[in-house]
């Protein structure tokens, strides 16, 4: 039996539609099912989104661990969504919609010692793809800092936070995300117009793909609360593939609702401009 079968049974043809929050272990104990926690209500693409949640048009979202009661104390609660659109668009960024026009060659005017030891591995994880960006002077340009941003130095990590935000448009209704575990992959400080800006990016490597949504905005609610109120924020989503030519850097700075001003829409995550940049490959 798919997994979602019984929550969907209560969905009406059109509209808006939201089921839960639940804790997942006990919606599945329920129904009589077993399904791994994790890659069931933890997608971050719009491929490894169940068929029957596709079919639906309907986006499931983790929402922490603060939800259930004793007996379900630390377990994983979720959320099933349809937008009134009844389309999946709502919940992705979709790389071939987003990254268009032609690659452009990238020249680092750093000195080969900051470089050189990008070279010396056979292939870089996500996290040195990020860090080369920073350290060639590429997210700089993509961004459009200032020279004074030559030295941005990412920092990565995960944690577990606590947010608000809201899903659906017309009559937004309100999510809670608990003490659910959020990973950041990059959040630094680079100078724009000679402002300070913190630019949060969550990075992928591959062919091109999709991201949800709510992996970039997780990622912002997360940190806000220790930015202050003057230091606006960068959202930012990295695509890194591979080419014949080098490392293709596809970097998409994304408008955000980041939730000083109340609670936001997951919603708001919207690419606004793009830069597609090619660096030869350190080891090359």
């Amino acid at each position: 039996m798919p997994t979602f079968s019984q929550a969907l049974a209560t969905q009406p043809k059109a509209g808006f539609w939201l089921y839960g929050p639940e804790v997942f272990r006990t919606y599945c104990r329920r129904h009589g099912l077993r399904a791994d926690t994790a890659s069931t209500i933890s997608v971050d693409h719009a491929r490894t989104l169940s068929r029957e949640l596709r079919e639906a048009n309907t986006m499931v979202l983790r929402l922490g661990t603060g939800h259930s009661d004793d007996e379900a104390r630390g377990q994983t609660a979720f959320a099933l969504v349809r937008h009134e659109d009844c389309s999946l668009a709502p919940f992705f960024l979709i790389d071939e919609e987003i990254f268009t026009g032609r690659p452009e060659t990238f020249i680092p005017d750093r000195s080969m010692r900051v470089l050189f030891p990008f070279g010396l591995l056979p292939k870089l994880s996500e996290t040195s793809l990020l860090t080369l960006a920073h350290a060639s002077g590429l997210m700089a340009e993509a961004l459009g800092c200032d020279d004074s941003s030559i030295h941005m130095i990412p920092a990565t990590g995960a944690g577990t936070y606590s947010f608000s935000f809201t899903v659906g448009s017309d009559q937004p209704r309100q999510l809670d995300h608990i003490a659910g575990q959020v990973e950041i992959d990059s959040v630094c400080i680079g100078v724009r117009n000679g402002r300070n800006h913190v630019i949060v990016t969550e990075a992928k490597r591959g062919p091109f793909d999709s991201i949800a949504r709510h992996k970039l905005a997780y990622a912002v609610w997360a940190v806000r609360t220790n930015i202050p109120d003057d230091i606006p924020i960068l959202a930012v989503y990295l695509r890194v593939t591979d080419r014949d030519q080098g490392l293709e850097f596809n970097v998409a700075e994304c408008a955000i609702d980041d939730g000083r001003s109340g609670v936001p829409s997951l919603h708001s995550v919207e690419p606004i401009r793009h830069r597609r940049l090619r660096l030869r490959s350190p080891g090359g």
